[in-house]
């Protein structure tokens, strides 16, 4: 078994194609949920795959091909801005060159089969223990708007009242979002259309994920707030856990005790306890 420390906080599902095809035939997943002991095990439809994510809302959703849960890269981006706030997609068989499941797992002293059920348990277990990448479309950054929940009519008396009420009713909302963003101490960027009466709309730019904001998305009355995460120019991959490179280290003990750290690639850095070290090179 892999000595790589768990990265479990709640369950991990692990997917694989049971039969049909995401691009045509409507797929069924096996679907191994894993808890750290534990697996239960389910044959399940895309819809229902997609039900329990939102429901469970699991750490991980783990699959050795992140193209069996979408058809394309326009289907995956949606795939995963649809994703809980705290639930990530990894794919366990590496980034854009991926390794075949068997390989991974044998490395990892992971149990393969190469049945479905068995292949999304493997990926289960592989992504509890820190193994694989992260798939992400979306920065760290997140946008809040506060608009008009309704339109403010054609004109009129009765009407310029009304469409005041709907712009006072948004520079509240706005500023109720300002002083939780402060409270939360997020750095952030304000934009407002001013109108009659208030605020047609306000957009703040926040350096957070949308799960650190404390302002949910919702519409009440006379006023909308939406919430979307900045999206990337393509699809990232981040390493669950960042490659440790191997060293070699030489001791010479002594009055001064003598260290030397080489790396495999050639880098060297030196120190002795009673001196100053010298930089790597």
């Amino acid at each position: 078994m892999s000595t790589r420390t768990s990265a479990l906080d709640a369950v991990v599902f692990g997917v694989d194609i049971q039969s049909g095809d995401v691009r045509g035939d409507a797929p069924s997943y096996a679907l191994a949920v894993y808890d750290g002991d534990d697996v239960t095990r389910d044959v399940v439809s895309h819809r229902k795959l997609r039900r329990l994510i939102d429901d469970e809302e699991p750490a991980i959703v783990a699959t050795d091909n992140m193209y069996e849960l979408a058809a394309d890269k326009d289907q995956l981006i949606h795939f995963l801005g649809s994703l809980p706030a705290e639930t990530r997609l990894v794919q366990v068989t590496g980034a854009e060159q991926p390794e075949p499941l068997s390989r991974v797992a044998k490395r990892h002293g992971i149990p393969y089969g190469k049945e479905p059920m068995k292949e999304a348990e493997a990926a289960a277990r592989l992504a509890a223990h820190n193994v694989g990448h992260e798939v992400s479309a979306f920065t760290d950054t997140t946008e809040v708007k506060v608009s008009r929940g309704r339109s403010t009519g054609s004109g009129g008396w009765s009407e310029d009242r009304y469409t005041r009420r709907i712009h006072g009713s948004v520079r509240k909302r706005a500023r109720e979002v300002e002083s939780a963003l402060e409270e939360a101490n997020l750095a952030y960027e304000r934009d407002v259309r001013e109108a009659y009466g208030g605020f047609a709309n306000a957009v703040f730019t926040v350096e957070a994920r949308p799960s650190d904001i404390p302002v949910s998305r919702n519409r009440s009355g006379d006023v909308r707030v939406e919430i979307e995460r900045e999206r990337r120019d393509g699809i990232e991959f981040r390493p669950l856990v960042k490659r440790r490179d191997h060293v070699i280290v030489g001791i010479d003990p002594g009055t001064t005790t003598a260290v030397a750290i080489v790396g495999l690639e050639g880098r060297y850095w030196t120190s002795g306890v009673l001196g100053p070290a010298t930089p790597p090179k």
